[in-house]
C-alpha cells in the first residue's frame, strides 16, 4: 500500500537545499565549504532518485498544473488585440 501512495514530496529535497546553502552562500580560501556543499548536494540527488512516483506526488503535481495553467489562461486573456 505505501508503494502505491508513494510520498508527498522527492526525497534528498532538503539534502539538496542545504548543499546548495554551502555551494553559493558560504565561502573559504580553501573552498572546503564548496566541495561539503556538493557533496551533500550528489548525497540529495541520489535519494532524490529513490523516490516513488505514487498516487500522493501525483495529486501535487496535478493540483500544480492546474494551477499553472489557470495562471497562463488568466495571462492571456488580459492581453489586448
Amino acid at each position: 500500500m505505501r508503494y502505491l501512495l508513494g510520498d508527498y514530496e522527492k526525497k534528498g529535497e532538503t539534502l539538496k537545499g542545504l548543499g546548495k546553502f554551502f555551494i553559493f552562500s558560504l565561502d573559504d580560501p580553501f573552498h572546503l565549504t564548496t566541495l561539503t556543499g556538493l557533496a551533500i548536494y550528489a548525497i540529495g540527488k541520489a535519494r532524490e532518485r529513490s523516490t516513488t512516483y505514487g498516487l500522493r506526488m501525483f495529486a501535487v503535481d496535478y493540483s500544480l498544473l492546474k494551477l499553472e495553467l489557470r495562471d497562463a489562461l488568466l495571462d492571456f486573456h488580459s492581453y489586448r488585440l
